[in-house]
């Protein structure tokens, strides 16, 4: 955020700090954290809050996320589960899936399951969906049900 200074040279760059001032009001309701993700307590009760940083989600974010939610599953079935709910429109490939599955769980997303099946592939890692990645899931389907909202509303208002 930085602009070309009219009052020394053109060439000098300043800083426009109007983007960088937080006022008494904001640091005294709200805690000034490191990272993406704090956990509050309101009303006796604890909650997971997460940076819009999160948003918006990868379309492979957001297909790993969902075929994670209702159970735990290895990378081939990811992405035969995905392959699927697209209908074939989306192909998440071994390095995307391998490479977004370590940074989901890097952000704390998305955490490594314990097997469950006796004799399994000892080789195959089992993934499962955190509290933190159902929520930021959540969340981004609201994101997504409000752009269609506003779409759908903008294009009644024209025909």
């Amino acid at each position: 955020m930085y602009r070309q200074s009219l009052l020394f040279s053109p060439t000098i760059l300043t800083l426009d700090i109007s983007c960088v001032i937080i006022s008494i009001y904001d640091t005294l309701l709200f805690d000034i954290t490191e990272g993406d993700i704090r956990l509050s307590e309101v009303g006796g009760e604890k909650h997971l809050e997460f940076s819009k940083d999160l948003l918006p989600l990868t379309e492979a974010f957001y297909y790993i996320l969902v075929t994670l939610y209702p159970r735990a599953a290895h990378g081939y079935a990811m992405m035969q589960d995905v392959e699927k709910m697209s209908a074939g429109r989306v192909r998440i490939g071994a390095g995307t899936l391998y490479t977004a599955l370590n940074t989901l769980q890097k952000k704390g997303l998305i955490e490594n399951a314990p097997e469950t099946e006796v004799g399994a592939d000892s080789r195959r890692k089992l993934y499962a969906i955190t509290e933190l990645g159902r929520n930021v899931l959540k969340a981004e389907m609201d994101r997504m049900e409000e752009l269609l909202s506003n779409a759908r509303s903008a294009i009644a208002n024209v025909e």
